[in-house]
């Protein structure tokens, strides 16, 4: 009994010793150059809408000013729903289409391929930029509304303008996330066939 009590235990220390140590898994680096693209990029365009919103905007009346920011809300929501529809969307489904010939497929497959940059592109550079660009000109019609009446009461009427532009926004994003994330491939489609309208190259894939 003492011999195979210790047999045993020269035995559990024959296991402990044998197993397999574990590797430690290095962390992996973030990479900064996608995020610092899209800085620099986002301070380009901003800086370009809002030098370019300030000039077309002088000499507008309110109507134009409106409409103005109905097609930028527009604009928001739908790069809002674009990039949400990147992140849901699969890529199986257009390479079907793309040995079918459909038209977009192939577009699609490299949007879908860089779909990180391009969710990130459509929802935080160009739809929130969209956003804050109708919240400045929402601004200027208070001020036209100001130099007109010249009245107190102006302050409400831009909380009032600035609150229903901000309710639109988030309302039509609402309502844009939704139908993205049941209906991704339909979207990313309707994109795709944009592109391809205004001679979007795809590239020769490697075989």
């Amino acid at each position: 009994m003492i011999e195979e009590s210790s047999n045993q235990s020269t035995t559990q220390k024959e296991l402990k010793t044998n197993k397999p140590k574990k590797i430690p898994v290095k962390p992996k680096k973030i990479s900064w150059a996608w995020p610092l693209k899209i800085f620099i990029i986002t301070l380009t365009l901003s800086l370009i809408f809002s030098i370019s919103s300030e000039i077309l905007l002088s000499g507008t009346g309110i109507i134009v000013s409106l409409i103005i920011i109905i097609v930028l809300l527009l604009i928001s929501v739908a790069f809002d729903m674009l990039g949400v529809a990147m992140a849901s969307a699969n890529l199986e489904p257009f390479v079907a289409m793309s040995s079918k010939r459909v038209k977009g497929a192939k577009q699609a497959i490299q949007l879908l391929k860089h779909a990180e940059k391009v969710s990130s592109f459509s929802s935080d550079v160009i739809g929130d930029m969209c956003g804050i660009l109708s919240g400045a000109v929402g601004a200027s019609i208070a001020m036209q509304i100001y130099s007109v009446t010249n009245d107190i009461k102006t302050i409400f009427i831009a909380a009032l303008v600035s609150s229903i532009i901000a309710a639109l926004t988030v309302f039509g994003k609402a309502l844009g996330k939704k139908f993205a994330i049941n209906e991704p491939d339909k979207i990313v489609l309707l994109a795709s066939k944009i592109l391809a309208l205004f001679g979007f190259a795809t590239g020769k894939e490697k075989k």
